[in-house]
């Protein structure tokens, strides 16, 4: 009836005004220039949002990269002596630490970058209100899902607050058995984070069971067998926390006197890109799951293949990595001659020691190290609430084997970028090795 009607209604229409409106009555040139002005405007509404879009997208992006490039000094050595070793005025530093591995394989070391300038990167205290009710939804969320992987029933929580000496709350929470295992989470406000972990009652050398999936390693096999063999692990695990990633990273440990196996190995599982210093360290700094192997060494004897004894963490962040471990500066990057030079005159941080150790410590010649990388080292003031991601020059030096046949390494540390002080400071640190002396 409406396709009708019309038909009639146009059937009404004089035919000149018909005739008038024809594009054959138009010029050519008339049609030409109404496409062409269409176009145009088409082109510039086109201009104005790509503009849009770049400033919404570009600007934020400048503004995370813009890090000022600091001339000259980075640091004094002073600054990083008293960062590395607790902030506290006067405690002497050590010459080197030891690395115990099997082999050299395992020393797991990072390149040098091709790079004129490195960031230096500050975390300091960004607060957050601690949320007791966020914590007791995730952690009630993460144990339920716990419960129905191992056929159990969901526990209930006790909540408690814990005071510290540098006056920063903690809310812990500790669920009731679930079968064979527990369930522990934790809230930090020194570390805006919320940590969960599973882990056995007691300790027994059989493995965790997942549903039909155990959760066990061989320690023969490489990093790659081992991130492969636990991967239906892997899935219950991030179901358990409500996460997922997608790089992993295996680290072992090992003593000098245990004869069989690793001490302990680690599997990480994290986004490299979640934060810069991910791909530039051996540690991760975001978000991140970790299933940890106990080849527990209190026992006669070590475990030499299949590791049982396990327990699985998840560290989540309560704000964004990047704006906790900002980058603050750029500084220049030393030449590894340079290094070398700091080295073999004994500038060197060696690490956290005990002052007894420090004194049994055999001298080590570096002039011919075996190898070097680059890393990032963090160092922590709770003093002053500042933790700072400072980059390393890490050198090697092959001393000799240990009782379980495993190869040792010194290993000490030079800053890698412009550093003033040098002499001073270490006079200071003789000074303060001889009253150690005199007290032990």
């Amino acid at each position: 009836m409406r396709k009708r009607k019309m038909l009639e209604s146009m059937e009404l229409l004089d035919e000149k005004y018909v005739e008038e409106a024809s594009p054959r009555n138009a010029s050519f040139m008339d049609i030409l220039r109404k496409k062409l002005d269409l176009r145009r405007v088409y082109l510039a509404a086109c201009l104005c949002i790509a503009c849009v879009l770049t400033v919404s997208v570009f600007i934020p992006l400048i503004k995370e990269i813009a890090v000022p490039v600091r001339k000259g000094a980075a640091y004094s050595a002073t600054h990083i002596g008293n960062m590395l070793y607790g902030a506290y005025d006067g405690v002497p530093t050590s010459s080197y630490t030891e690395v115990i591995v099997p082999s050299s394989d395992y020393l797991n070391l990072q390149g040098i970058p091709d790079e004129k300038y490195l960031t230096l990167y500050e975390q300091k205290e960004v607060s957050k209100r601690l949320d007791e009710g966020e914590l007791l939804l995730f952690a009630d969320a993460a144990t339920r899902r716990f419960a129905k992987t191992v056929g159990e029933s969901a526990p209930s929580y006790q909540s408690e607050k814990l005071n510290f000496d540098f006056d920063d709350d903690d809310i812990s929470i500790n669920s009731e058995d679930i079968g064979k295992y527990s369930a522990f989470a934790r809230q930090t406000a020194i570390h805006n984070r919320i940590d969960f972990d599973i882990s056995y009652n007691e300790k027994e050398d059989v493995s965790m069971e997942l549903g039909d999936v155990k959760v066990e390693i061989d320690q023969r096999d490489t990093d790659e067998e081992i991130i492969a063999s636990l991967e239906e692990a892997k899935k219950k695990i991030f179901y358990i926390c409500g996460a997922s990633f997608s790089n992993a990273r295996v680290v072992r440990r090992y003593n000098e006197y245990n004869e069989h196996g690793a001490t302990d190995i680690y599997i990480y599982y994290y986004n490299e890109y979640d934060h810069p210093l991910n791909k530039l360290t051996n540690k991760v700094y975001s978000d991140y799951i970790i299933i940890a192997f106990d080849n527990d060494y209190r026992k006669e004897e070590l475990s030499e293949g299949v590791l049982k004894n396990v327990g699985f963490s998840y560290y989540r962040y309560r704000v964004d990595s990047k704006k906790l471990y900002k980058p603050v500066a750029k500084a220049e990057m030393i030449s590894l001659e340079s290094a070398e030079e700091l080295l073999y005159k004994g500038y060197v941080f060696g690490g956290h020691i005990c002052s007894l150790c420090m004194q049994a410590q055999q001298k080590v010649d570096f002039e011919n190290y075996d190898f070097v990388e680059l890393t990032y080292v963090l160092a922590e003031s709770y003093k002053e609430k500042i933790t700072e991601a400072i980059p390393f020059y890490a050198f090697y030096k092959y001393i000799g084997v240990a009782k379980n046949g495993n190869a040792i390494y010194a290993k000490t540390y030079v800053p890698a970028v412009e550093v003033d002080g040098y002499e001073e400071y270490f006079e200071s640190q003789t000074s303060q090795h001889d009253v150690f002396k005199i007290v032990y």
